[in-house]
């Protein structure tokens, strides 16, 4: 399929979400992620250090300037 600019392209929906709406949703999971978090108080925080520090390894090395 080619792709012309200015020509307009319909959204299929059905196969992703537009942009903007998922932008929306992950915020408000992130909101309510907070408030869990925040309510369940300090006692939590080795359980998040747990969680944080076993994703560490699934994440991209990050490329310093110069190198």
């Amino acid at each position: 399929m080619h792709r012309h600019p200015g020509r307009r392209h319909p959204e299929d929906t059905d196969h992703y979400m537009p942009m903007t709406s998922r932008v929306i949703q992950l915020t408000l999971i992130d909101a309510l992620a907070t408030g869990v978090t925040l309510r369940r108080g300090e006692d939590f925080l080795p359980h998040l250090k747990k969680i944080k520090d076993s994703l560490r390894d699934t994440r991209f090395p990050v490329e310093k300037p110069g190198k």
